[in-house]
């Protein structure tokens, strides 16, 4: 959960809702 945090502020935009759903979706799998 950091990590995805860590990467949100990283890019430094405003991530799209689907986007964060896909990343949330992929570390929820792993």
């Amino acid at each position: 959960m950091v990590q995805f945090n860590l990467t949100v502020m990283h890019q430094r935009t405003p991530p799209s809702p689907l986007e964060i759903s896909a990343k949330f979706s992929t570390h929820t799998k792993k």
